[in-house]
């Protein structure tokens, strides 16, 4: 349902409030001035406010749902920006959001009574939902106040290039984290066309909530989507289902005790080695850094391993791989019953779930023996496949692959985003591959060290100048759109998303090297910049 009318005056922008929504005007105003004033250029300035009427600046960027890959990094800085800038005692005058976790969880209740049955997946989602919001009690455990948006709709984050900034706060107010991530990762629009991974920092209480607030949210959305409409594709409303069955735990499996969800959302406590990866690490075990959902791993390969696909997911990752023979990729099912539709007769080879059940205790040994960094993934592939023939728990741990190989297959060939997604990354990748190797041109690119420690010492300084380049080409970059844009020149959103600090023509790599600064920079100035055609 349409809430409001924008109309675009050139660097203005008028919102007039059309739904009758009482208090939508007041409260995008009251959180326009308090982001101009506690967090200026986080969201747009305020202009003049009038009865349903916000008039604010107008603000460029893309909506992060368009984007090939979401700015991960960029867009935790955003939120986090926004949850910190109002002060504590600013805050505690703010309104409540429009939408507390109470109302919703009442909302639902009596939406669940009022339920017209629709299909056997649906209804059960309904009747455990309503079984579970009926004994739930919020309660003030794991809440930190923040200001919050309350809306986790990726079209309100727009992307200019350089940073993220947030638009629309119609049912903003005082919020907490836990709820605000916990909308944002299961908003229709962060999942509808694959996901991407985002990490925030939570505390122990604030993760249970995180995960009560998930359940709620995914409930929601089944209500919301049980009349399916032209704005998501076909099948949106049965994912919402199936979220909403993980949050609460399937029949016959249960809530996971450990937190991680069938849909590859990990949020398992103790997750030092998924820190160490992704380059953070929490400053406490108190504080730890929480993956709202799964991150992409691609590589280019002809004959995927069944053994990668297994352990990524023993470990909640998603491995997504470019398939080269993607027409002869064989499809497994785990129920010699069920019926696939037009692939039914494509997906006969079944998966020995047997195998995995025996071999389940082991496997979760393989996992924590990987996050406690005692063996090496090398180490450990070589052990599982010994050398041709794999053992037992190898043998396992590729049924389980099968699985989720047929899951990344089948949304493979379903989803365009995905696969576009995918090559962006591995072409992301072999573009630094490629900076690097011209970096390395000494000795046709190869290791000479006899030693490991040597060999060692050589990689450490390819990377460290790899990174050196790509740090001067994003500064440098940035301060060249900054100039593009003082001399009163606009740059489209999409040409700046095509920017990548992985280029090199620029950069000299032979003849000698001069590390005297000059005069401008010891200062700490930056170079000047140059205009094109001049040397």
């Amino acid at each position: 349902m349409q809430t409001h009318d924008v109309q675009i005056d050139g660097d203005l922008v008028r919102k007039r409030f059309i739904d009758g929504k009482p208090g939508g005007a007041e409260r995008e105003w009251r959180a326009l001035q308090l982001l101009a004033e506690h967090a200026p250029g986080l969201a747009p300035s305020p202009v003049e406010y009038g009865t349903d009427l916000v008039v604010m600046s107008r603000i460029e960027g893309t909506p992060l749902f368009l984007l090939p890959a979401v700015p991960e990094k960029e867009l935790v800085e955003a939120v986090d920006r926004l949850h910190s800038a109002v002060p504590r005692q600013v805050l505690d005058q703010v309104p409540q959001r429009l939408w507390p976790v109470e109302r919703i969880r009442d909302q639902l209740l009596a939406w669940a009574g009022r339920w017209q049955p629709k299909n056997e997946l649906a209804d059960q989602a309904v009747r455990e939902g309503a079984r579970w919001l009926s004994g739930w009690e919020p309660g003030e455990r794991g809440v930190r106040p923040v200001f919050g948006a309350s809306d986790g709709n990726t079209a309100n984050f727009l992307w200019d290039g350089v940073r993220v900034r947030i638009v629309d706060f119609e049912e903003s107010g005082r919020s907490d984290r836990a709820t605000e991530v916990a909308e944002m990762a299961e908003h229709v629009s962060c999942w509808v066309h694959g996901e991407s991974e985002v990490c925030f920092e939570l505390d122990s209480a604030e993760e249970r909530r995180l995960l009560e607030c998930r359940r709620l949210f995914a409930l929601l959305w089944v209500f919301l989507l049980k009349d399916e409409g032209p704005r998501n594709p076909p099948g949106t409303f049965m994912r919402a289902v199936g979220r909403a069955l993980d949050r609460l735990g399937r029949p016959g499996r249960g809530p996971s005790s450990n937190g991680a969800e069938s849909n590859g959302v990990l949020l398992t406590c103790g997750n030092s080695l998924r820190n160490t990866i992704m380059g953070r690490r929490a400053q406490s075990p108190s504080m730890q850094v929480r993956p709202i959902s799964v991150g992409f791993s691609a590589i280019a390969t002809g004959a995927p391993s069944e053994l990668a696909f297994g352990v990524f997911r023993l470990l909640g990752w998603q491995f997504s791989p470019r398939l080269a023979d993607v027409g002869s990729a064989t499809l497994y099912r785990a129920d010699p019953t069920a019926f696939y539709g037009r692939l039914n007769t494509m997906i006969k080879t079944r998966v020995n779930i047997g195998l995995i059940n025996d071999h389940w205790d082991d496997l979760l040994r393989v996992a924590g023996s990987l996050q406690t960094g005692k063996v090496r993934p090398a180490e450990l592939f070589r052990y599982l496949t010994g050398g041709g023939t794999p053992t037992p728990i190898g043998r396992a741990l590729i049924e389980l692959g099968k699985l989720d190989r047929s899951v990344y297959l089948a949304s493979y060939f379903n989803d365009e985003l995905l696969r576009r997604r995918v090559n962006t990354q591995l072409n992301r990748q072999e573009a630094r591959h490629t900076l690097a190797r011209k970096i390395f041109h000494g000795q046709k690119g190869e290791l000479r060290q006899k030693y490991k420690e040597g060999q060692e010492d050589q990689l450490g300084a390819l990377g460290l100048m790899t990174n050196v380049c790509i740090l001067w080409n994003t500064v440098y970059t940035a301060r060249a759109l900054e100039q593009i844009r003082a001399e009163g020149k606009k740059i489209a959103t999409a040409d700046i998303a095509r920017l990548s600090p992985l280029g090199f023509e620029w950069l000299n790599f032979l003849g000698r090297y001069n590390f005297s600064l000059p005069e401008t920079v010891r200062e700490g100035n930056f170079r000047p910049l140059r205009i094109p055609g001049q040397h």
